[in-house]
């Protein structure tokens, strides 16, 4: 699990499609975007106009806690 928890924070912005591709090594069951919404206290999800591409990034809150 720490290894899970060193990805989220050393990526600032990790995309979602980034995350979609390790959904097997975190155990998704309905992939990445249905778990990120699921914990929005979490993970704040936004959307990159430059790159056209959904991200995420850890809150505020779960970055004290972290």
């Amino acid at each position: 699990m720490d290894a899970h928890k060193n990805l989220l924070k050393t990526s600032s912005s990790p995309s979602i499609e980034f995350l979609d591709r390790l959904s097997k090594k975190f155990h998704f069951n309905r992939g990445a975007t249905a778990f990120l919404r699921h914990y929005p206290q979490i993970f704040h999800v936004f959307y990159n106009p430059t790159k056209s591409q959904p991200y995420f990034k850890l809150t505020k809150s779960a970055t004290k806690i972290a």
